[in-house]
């Protein structure tokens, strides 16, 4: 009987120390878990709007390495709080895109061509005599209007260039609504944003080659 209390007290130690560790183990792993990166990039295929009717059957188009500047030269997701400081660039902290914008966007206009039919080529396959798509990105950044809104937005400029003749140049832009203000909200805007932009490169492209009687 007198033994009793003592191994009672002692299971009730052993009982609070085990819940402790439990505890702890558990604010660990939210810890972790909350300072995890996450990875995006624009999904598995480009979405084509269904009045599109883009065909470059037998267009061939060398893309060059998209020029950027310092800011955009690596993975990092940016954005902007336009309501706060506009001119301020940041990245989010856990959040990063698996290449660089350069990379992902290179990527999404070859196989654009592609779908359309016609043919999106790197310099280094060695082909001579075909128009390249001169690109250089300025702006690709989540803006937060508020801050429950953002929207993707893109900004570049593209030149058509033929036997080292620039024929044509122009700026375009894109700006897409995200649906949620984070960054998996704005990865999914920047892929709609991406998709919008590169339609309208390609429409100006064929056109401009058109006009230049480019075969």
């Amino acid at each position: 009987m007198t033994n009793r209390p003592f191994h009672s007290n002692k299971r009730a130690r052993i009982s609070l120390i085990h819940s402790s560790l439990v505890a702890l183990l558990l604010l660990l792993a939210a810890c972790a878990t909350s300072n995890t990166t996450q990875s995006f990039d624009f999904g598995p295929g480009v979405a084509t709007s269904k009045s599109s009717t883009l065909e470059l059957k037998n267009v061939k188009w060398v893309i060059t390495n998209i020029q950027v500047p310092d800011s955009l030269d690596g993975n990092a997701m940016l954005y902007r709080l336009n309501y706060e400081n506009p001119l301020a660039l940041k990245p989010y902290a856990h959040s990063r895109w698996s290449a660089s914008p350069a990379q992902l966007l290179n990527l999404r206009l070859k196989q654009a061509i592609n779908q359309a039919g016609g043919a999106g080529l790197s310099a280094s396959d060695g082909i001579k005599d075909v128009p390249l798509l001169r690109i250089e990105l300025d702006e690709f950044a989540q803006h937060f209007s508020t801050p429950q809104r953002s929207q993707a937005h893109i900004q570049l400029r593209v030149g058509l260039v033929y036997k080292n003749n620039l024929l044509a140049q122009k700026s375009f832009s894109s700006e897409v609504d995200a649906n949620t203000a984070d960054a998996k909200g704005g990865a999914i805007a920047m892929s709609h944003a991406s998709d919008q932009i590169i339609q309208k490169i390609l429409q100006w492209a064929q056109q401009e080659q058109q006009s230049a009687k480019i075969p």
